[in-house]
């Protein structure tokens, strides 16, 4: 399962409340909890925060993949690829 809907679900917290709670539409909360969509880093700070989580934990990284996916991002943002 994936740490976001693990996290709220044991937080006994509805998609509902997180949308007031971050004004994170339930729509894409959802479609981020399943995996379909990737959280902007504003997003992922805001969750990160609210959770009590590290921004890798919200992205789904681990350790030993955490320099490629760092890597990755950083050409993108460089390069201005999307």
């Amino acid at each position: 399962m994936n740490i976001l809907r693990e996290t709220r679900k044991t937080k006994g917290l509805t998609l509902v409340e997180i949308d007031a709670a971050l004004g994170i539409d339930t729509g894409n909360m959802s479609r981020i909890e399943r995996g379909v969509q990737i959280p902007s880093l504003k997003i992922a700070r805001q969750l990160a925060k609210y959770y009590s989580l590290t921004l890798e934990e919200v992205f789904g990284v681990e350790e030993e993949e955490e320099h490629c996916v760092i890597g990755s991002a950083l050409d993108i943002l460089i390069k201005g690829d999307t």
